[in-house]
């Protein structure tokens, strides 16, 4: 019983173009802010969040907040 969550990441919704570097960045960029995430999915492509069961609104609200921080930095700008 639990929660899992999986993002998956493209550079171009049409193509649909995977971006693994993307996700690597965000997963290793998270750990700066005591967040741990990993990357799955064939090419490594897909963010996985999967937290403990005593996961509170407080702590998804922080997740959020630096992945939202984490999203805007000028290395995902492409």
């Amino acid at each position: 019983m639990g929660l899992c969550v999986g993002i998956a990441l493209v550079t171009n919704r049409e193509t649909i173009e995977l971006s693994a570097a993307h996700a690597s960045y965000i997963i290793n960029r998270a750990k700066d802010y005591g967040i741990l995430l990993s990357t799955d999915g064939p090419l490594n492509n897909v963010i996985k969040l999967k937290p403990p069961i005593v996961f509170t609104n407080e702590n998804a609200d922080s997740v959020l907040h630096v992945l939202d921080r984490i999203l805007t930095e000028d290395y995902l700008q492409i």
